[in-house]
C-alpha cells in the first residue's frame, strides 16, 4: 500500500512494553483522506512513514524541526519553485531585500508579486513561474552587487563621498 494524506499531530506518549521503549504518536486524519487499506489492516500491521511539515498554504514548513539535518544538498535548479520560494522566504537577506519582517510576510509578498494564492502554484502556472524566475534573478543580481561592494571595501578601504579612497 502506498498512499499519501494530510494528517495533524495530536499527541506523543512514551511507552514501555516487552520489546522496550516506544513513542506512541497520534495523528488525526480527515475521513475522506484515510486510505481504505489502513481501515482494513490488522492491528499491529507495520508501516513506513515519510513525514514533511507543511504550512497553511500547503508549502513545506522549512523549520529546523522538519528539516533532515544530514540531507544531501541539491542544486538550486533541481528544486521546485515552491521549495525555492520556501528557502528564500526563510532567508533574512531575501526578506530584507523584499522589505518584509518575517517569513509569513515574505510568502505573502511572493504570492502577490506572482499573482497566485499559494506558492505551490509556482509549479503549475507558467506565468507565475516566469515572475518567480525574474524575482530570483533580480535578487541574485542584488546579492552579487552587495558582494562586489563588500569586496571593494575589504580590498581598498572605505570610499569617500566622491567614490575615491581617502589619502594621507
Amino acid at each position: 500500500m502506498a498512499a499519501h494524506c494530510e494528517v495533524r499531530l495530536r499527541g506523543l506518549t512514551k511507552k514501555k512494553d516487552k520489546e522496550g521503549d516506544w513513542v506512541s504518536v497520534t495523528f488525526q486524519v480527515h475521513p475522506d483522506e484515510l486510505p481504505l487499506d489502513l481501515l482494513q489492516a490488522p492491528l499491529g500491521q507495520r508501516y513506513m512513514l515519510a513525514i514533511e511539515g507543511i504550512n497553511d498554504d500547503e508549502a513545506p514548513a522549512n523549520t529546523p524541526d522538519t528539516k533532515v539535518k544530514d540531507k544531501a544538498k541539491r542544486d538550486w535548479d533541481e528544486l521546485t519553485p515552491t521549495n525555492q520560494a520556501g528557502i528564500l522566504c526563510a532567508d533574512k537577506d531575501f526578506r530584507a531585500w523584499l522589505q518584509v519582517a518575517d517569513e509569513h510576510e515574505a510568502a505573502e509578498r511572493i504570492r502577490d508579486m506572482c499573482g497566485v494564492g499559494s506558492r505551490r502554484e509556482l509549479c503549475e502556472n507558467e506565468q507565475a513561474r516566469a515572475y518567480w524566475d525574474q524575482i530570483v534573478s533580480t535578487f541574485r543580481a542584488h546579492q552579487l552587487e552587495v558582494q562586489y561592494e563588500d569586496n571593494l571595501r575589504r580590498d581598498h578601504g572605505p570610499a569617500n563621498h566622491e567614490g575615491q579612497r581617502p589619502t594621507g
